[in-house]
């Protein structure tokens, strides 16, 4: 019931006045009650109803105050969730996509894509940061979705091995950038290469990697998994020409955030749809 109440004046006051609270020192106290609970994010329940395309889905979420707000109000990456749809459903029309999900946060893609492209089929979702991993997972369990829904608290990157994760409230990165002003644990990291032959893995349509800065990385440690199942890829691209470079040099047409192809004299856009030629 608190939660509900919080949700509601944080839903009805001005994006201006949210922004001020966010960022005073002096209205810390004001901003630890409404977002915060025991050390980390208040988490909030609240049910998401959207049509992507032509699927109507409708889940219970577990997120941030800031985050289901979001979710329920407008959605999350909405334009990454229509194309990834759109260019799946040219792959296989059966809804049974297996989805790799790498930076999942709070999980609100793969939750969209187990509710349509992946009804018939799997979502494999990775997220580090045990918090969100925690919120994620009530996802599952209270929409029942623990068939077809897979999460690991892993970290993911170019090999397998033991890292330090970067801590903030709802993000994590292993970049050593941010040593000094967030929290530290040691995760496990595997690649999708290692992860994909461990577990056996007989499909993979499609990828999306979205973890702050190594993509690149993460790409460089899925190299058999291209070549076995030429999934689809959504990459946050960071700036990082490199990631365009590899997809041309395994065989894969670059599309902007519009599903045009990308030309190299063009700025790179936030995020980069990759398809197979082949």
């Amino acid at each position: 019931m608190l939660n509900k109440i919080i949700l509601g004046l944080y839903r009805i006051l001005p994006s201006k006045v949210r922004n001020g609270i966010g960022q005073s020192r002096f209205l810390k106290p004001l901003r630890d009650i409404l977002l915060r609970s025991q050390g980390s994010y208040r988490e909030t329940k609240v049910l998401v109803k959207r049509n992507y395309l032509g699927y109507m889905v409708h889940f219970y979420f577990f997120a941030s105050m800031k985050i289901a707000s979001k979710a329920t109000k407008s959605g999350i990456e909405n334009t990454i969730l229509r194309n990834s749809i759109q260019l799946i459903n040219l792959r296989t029309k059966e809804n049974d996509a297996v989805v790799l999900d790498v930076g999942a946060n709070f999980g609100y893609l793969s939750l969209v894509w187990a509710n349509s492209i992946s009804l018939n089929g799997k979502v494999i979702a990775f997220e580090p940061n045990l918090n969100v991993y925690n919120s994620f997972r009530n996802s599952i369990q209270s929409n029942s979705l623990e068939s077809n829904v897979e999460l690991n608290n892993l970290a993911v990157g170019k090999k397998d091995g033991n890292i330090e994760l970067f801590l903030s409230s709802t993000t994590s990165n292993t970049l050593h950038a941010d040593r000094l002003n967030n929290k530290s644990t040691p995760i496990e990291m595997v690649s999708l290469d290692s992860f994909s032959r461990r577990n056996v893995m007989d499909r993979c349509d499609l990828v999306k990697i979205d973890v702050d800065g190594i993509e690149l990385d993460i790409l460089m440690g899925a190299t058999h998994l291209i070549e076995k199942f030429n999934p689809i890829f959504i990459v946050e691209t960071n700036g990082d020409e490199k990631i365009i470079n590899f997809f041309n040099q395994h065989n894969y047409q670059i599309l902007d955030m519009e599903l045009n192809p990308f030309q190299s004299e063009n700025q790179l856009p936030p995020n980069i749809f990759c398809i197979p030629k082949n």
